[in-house]
């Protein structure tokens, strides 16, 4: 068989992976979304060879018109025995991920750190397929939070930043409030005075260990911690005014805002 004779196989062959490929795409946006399904969710599953329930994650990557932002990320999140199922859009690059166990999420953002060109937004790890459309919600939150940066954010799974993820325009607007003077400030500045404030926290309150975190005198922490209650208009020796800290500060790390 001659070239001539070869080439209505080959573009036979190419035109049934077209197919396939937008097949495909329509059935992670049917996971994703809900959208337009005519099937049941294990029917929809199954043709995309997952499970209803395990350890999952959802990718909101980055694109750029005509690039793939994780172009080898498939085969290598397969050698991890990760499965994901892809979706390219003209903005976004939308992934769900099968994981073995929980476990295998550091792994997983090690392997799209490598290999990510733009910028990626990442779930937190969750337990049923059905929830996939709360947890694209998620990643995407963690992907415009980035704004300016590059590399790959996950959402953190703790109750206080679900809370925050639930109500974003609302959490942004207390955030305001809560944090006042403190976002006159410059961005270092500022972000230098909220990452003390996240030490101290994760260090029960101790100044001394916090400092020892930040390789910075106990003494700089104490001052750091002044000038957020001077701005704030909370007092860190009370409970309530802490938690409305903690919280106001974590919608403002995790929430994309002007």
């Amino acid at each position: 068989m001659g070239l001539a004779d070869e080439a209505p196989y080959r573009d036979e062959a190419r035109e049934i992976l077209r197919t396939q490929e937008r097949e495909r795409a329509a059935l992670v946006e049917v996971i994703l979304t809900g959208a337009g399904v005519k099937g049941t969710l294990w029917e929809v599953a199954s043709a995309l060879r997952l499970p209803l329930d395990g350890a999952f994650l959802v990718v909101a990557a980055e694109t750029e018109p005509g690039h793939d932002p994780l172009p080898r990320a498939e085969s290598a999140l397969a050698v991890l025995d990760v499965r994901s199922v892809w979706r390219l859009d003209a903005e976004v690059s939308l992934g769900v991920l099968s994981l073995p166990d929980r476990s295998r999420n550091g792994a997983v953002l090690s392997v799209l750190s490598r290999h990510a060109t733009q910028r990626i937004g990442l779930s937190p790890v969750f337990a049923e397929l059905h929830q996939a459309g709360w947890a694209l919600q998620l990643a995407r939150l963690a992907l415009g939070s980035q704004a300016g940066s590059t590399g790959v954010a996950q959402f953190r799974d703790s109750p206080i930043d679900i809370l925050v993820a639930a109500a974003p325009d609302a959490a942004v607007a207390t955030a305001r409030a809560v944090l006042g003077a403190l976002l006159a400030l410059p961005a270092d500045e500022l972000d230098m005075l909220l990452g003390t404030f996240e030490a101290w926290v994760r260090a029960s309150g101790s100044a001394t260990a916090a400092g020892a975190a930040l390789f910075c005198h106990p003494n700089t922490v104490r001052y750091r911690l002044r000038r957020i209650e001077a701005a704030s208009g909370r007092t860190l020796s009370h409970p309530g005014d802490i938690a409305e800290l903690v919280t106001a500060v974590r919608a403002w790390r995790e929430l994309p805002h002007s």
